[in-house]
């Protein structure tokens, strides 16, 4: 027959015993066993935040060729770029002082009847699905806008001047000869323009 105590035992789900040593550890015991908990939380949040930067990487590598492959199949089926045609020296631009929204509306057939982009996507095709942003996922804002993993709208420029390069307005990196859809992430930095930025053309 189980006495109040061993019902109390059973009920804890710990030995007496092992409860009293528990109970008496000392405050350099507790101390140390602070210390190498605190070893290892140092040793592991290093260690996730360079896990989620390498994914974040990954994904917004992933969403510039998937931005890069949607735009060519746009070309392939209209014969034009997903912007309106400019003339002179200047190439269309979006993400900088023009929002990303209109052209990714473009390529996500996201149109009204009366809307005048609507003309750019007659057949009302869908090259591109989006998924809504979250923090540290890429993703559409409320507005529209096509944001990296860190926040930062896509950046794209078209050559919609046709003539045979794209000149990125307001940018070092000026004019790339041959490609007529350039996209790029301002990357972990978030600043424009920088080393860490990550391209979707031959950076030499």
């Amino acid at each position: 027959m189980r006495t109040p105590e061993a019902e109390k035992t059973i009920a804890s789900g710990m030995d007496p015993k092992r409860r009293e040593r528990v109970s008496r550890l000392s405050l350099p015991e507790w101390a140390l066993i602070g210390g190498v908990l605190l070893l290892i939380l140092a040793a592991a949040i290093p260690a996730w935040a360079a896990w989620q930067q390498r994914e974040r990487l990954v994904m917004a590598r992933h969403d510039i060729a998937t931005l890069q492959a949607a735009i060519l199949r746009y070309h392939r089926e209209y014969g034009t770029w997903p912007a309106e045609a400019t003339t002179g020296g200047t190439d269309t631009r979006f993400g900088a002082r023009r929002p990303n929204a209109a052209l990714i509306r473009v390529l996500r057939s996201d149109l009204l009847q009366d809307d005048q982009a609507a003309e750019l996507n007659p057949q009302r095709m869908i090259f591109i699905e989006v998924e809504p942003y979250r923090v540290g996922w890429s993703g559409l804002n409320s507005s529209g806008e096509f944001l990296d993993p860190w926040g930062v709208p896509y950046q794209l420029a078209l050559d919609s001047n046709y003539d045979g390069s794209t000149q990125i307005e307001g940018s070092p990196y000026g004019r790339v000869s041959g490609v007529g859809a350039l996209i790029w992430s301002y990357g972990p930095d978030r600043q424009p323009e920088t080393p860490d930025d990550l391209v979707s053309w031959d950076r030499k």
